[in-house]
């Protein structure tokens, strides 16, 4: 999905902290408000356990959402330009929140005018919702995602098969 080749893995779609380096993952999360965030690893960003052993369900969650009806327009945040590519811009157009990771931690790359609310998505969507949340972050809030409140998601997940 963005501009940079993404990692694919095999089996049941499960990402080990060794697979996930130098690779780029795109994954989904819903925050405490209940509003979407896209996150690409850029081959160092850290991801919840909830993307590691549930890998290959998030590309078509992604496809899914940019298929939502417009909502609103895409602003890009911080030094990222207007240009950007796809998909932080559309998916921001659909009211998700968009974050990249290049830095070593994740960033807001792209916010929405109008956030999308996890109620506002057909059923499907938000079943998968139900666990792939980050509740100790808030993506509106919050210019960066630090790895720390994706860790402590992990430890509250970790009875999870």
């Amino acid at each position: 999905m963005s501009s940079r080749s993404t990692h694919h893995t095999s089996g049941r779609g499960r990402v080990n902290s060794v697979d996930f380096l130098g690779s780029d993952y795109e994954w989904v999360a819903v925050d405490c408000n209940g509003h979407l965030g896209y996150f690409a690893t850029a081959g160092c960003g850290h991801a919840p356990r909830f993307f590691r052993t549930r890998k290959s369900e998030h590309e078509p969650i992604v496809h899914k959402l940019l298929a939502l009806p417009l909502r609103g327009v895409g602003l890009p945040a911080g030094d990222l330009s207007e240009d950007a590519p796809e998909p932080w811009k559309a998916l921001a157009n659909r009211g998700v929140f968009g974050f990249d990771a290049p830095w070593g931690y994740y960033k807001r790359v792209y916010q929405p005018s109008s956030p999308i609310h996890v109620s506002e998505l057909p059923g499907d969507l938000q079943t998968f919702f139900q666990t792939a949340r980050v509740p100790g972050a808030c993506w509106e809030n919050a210019p960066t995602v630090p790895d720390s409140v994706l860790i402590e998601c992990d430890l509250e997940d970790r009875d999870e098969p």
